[in-house]
């Protein structure tokens, strides 16, 4: 069973990804299954990047 995920994402940066996938051999859709595969597999991983950390993250490092 597929389902259909409808999200936002700015035009140059869909166009762009769309163009390069389409270099590549693949679809746009086939690039985001690919994706979310690998996230769900842990081979890519997302996170949060702080570039000044808060006081009360450094003080939770501190303790640590």
């Amino acid at each position: 069973m597929t389902t259909q995920v409808i999200f936002k994402i700015d035009k140059k940066m869909k166009d762009a990804a769309q163009a390069k996938a389409k270099k590549e051999g693949i679809s746009l859709a086939d690039l985001f299954k690919s994706v979310t595969q690998s996230y769900l597999n842990g081979t890519i991983g997302i996170g949060l990047v702080f570039k000044e950390p808060s006081t009360k993250i450094l003080n939770i490092h501190r303790r640590s």
